[in-house]
């Protein structure tokens, strides 16, 4: 997809977020808010992600720069349908880590089943996610 392409869907996506209409993307989609490491100015960006108790737990591709501000932990705001939370996000970039929180994700959302082309009922392994993981990490948000 292109680049402005993916800024204008973006745009979109954290408009309606915010909104009273959060419910047409909020079921799997959240929006986080943060900082920039260097320039100090906050960026958002749309997630699909899942809840784990108190937790939620997403995946970006390596290739995506903005994930890189959330290395070494940082505050966050997140909204989570149509509801503004803060928390602090920690980022995973190892194999074991970055498989784990993929099986997370698959155990908790068909949408991310299909993703990583899992069959109904097919338990989440080390070896059936291993492929996934290489140019992906995970990142967890621990709710404040």
């Amino acid at each position: 997809m292109s680049n402005w392409f993916m800024q204008f869907f973006n745009a979109i996506n954290r408009s309606l977020l915010q909104s009273s209409l959060h419910g047409i993307l909020s079921r799997d989609t959240m929006l986080v808010e943060f900082a920039g490491k260097k320039s100090g100015k906050t960026f958002s960006t749309p997630v699909n992600y899942v809840r784990d108790d108190n937790t939620l737990v997403f995946t970006s591709r390596t290739a995506r720069s903005w994930w890189k501000n959330l290395r070494g932990g940082a505050p966050v705001r997140v909204w989570v349908k149509g509801k503004p939370m803060t928390g602090h996000a920690q980022v995973f970039e190892d194999n074991v880590s970055v498989i784990a929180g993929l099986c997370v994700l698959v155990e908790h959302s068909p949408m991310f089943r299909r993703a990583f082309r899992l069959a109904v009922g097919q338990a989440p392994d080390a070896n059936s996610l291993a492929p996934f993981a290489q140019n992906r990490v995970i990142v967890r948000i621990q709710l404040e």
